[in-house]
């Protein structure tokens, strides 16, 4: 059974932050080439049957906060979702409305953060109501002109069956991508 996760993947917002030494260190390189409006397709799976629908995402950062925000416009109207990198725990923090924080590990942050491009992945368990035990993944895939992300899960911790995917591209009229300095 497919938990929440799976909606909360259309209302997803990008909070990256990073710490070095207890300070929270700049984070111009992690997200400044996500900053723009983003518009392509997601596939759900439903009812055993993957569906595409439209979606644009507008990313832009929250420099004072840290954070980049990601709103979401698709066929069931606008969302939002913050999340939190943190590249010296490896972990990252989704929140979404009054549901609990949930904290994901993370593997190819500091790769991704020293490259301003590239990919990464984050990890979290659940379980069903039956107490099966799963493992979801979302990995990451940032060029300069597209984005495209993907949920998955698995049982067995082998293989892996996509949920939910994400496959944009950057409007022409969005920020351009930038190498780190």
């Amino acid at each position: 059974m497919i938990r929440k996760g799976l909606t909360l993947g259309l209302f997803s917002i990008l909070v990256v932050s990073t710490a070095v030494g207890g300070q929270t260190a700049p984070t111009n390189n992690l997200y400044r080439n996500f900053d723009g409006t983003w518009v392509g397709f997601e596939q759900t799976l439903r009812n055993g049957a993957m569906v595409e629908e439209p979606v644009k995402i507008v990313i832009s950062e929250l420099p004072k906060k840290h954070l980049m925000r990601w709103d979401y416009i698709d066929n069931a109207g606008k969302g939002s979702r913050f999340v939190a990198l943190n590249l010296s725990k490896s972990e990252m923090t989704m929140h979404f409305g009054e549901d609990p924080d949930e904290h994901l590990r993370v593997t190819g942050l500091d790769r991704f953060a020293s490259e301003g491009l590239g990919e990464f992945s984050a990890f979290r368990a659940n379980s069903d109501s039956k107490g099966k035990k799963s493992i979801d993944r979302v990995t990451f895939h940032l060029a300069p002109n597209s984005f495209n992300y993907e949920w998955e899960v698995t049982s067995d911790g082998q293989s892996y069956k996509t949920y939910s995917a994400f496959a944009l591209k950057r409007e022409v009229s969005s920020s351009a991508p930038r190498k780190p300095e």
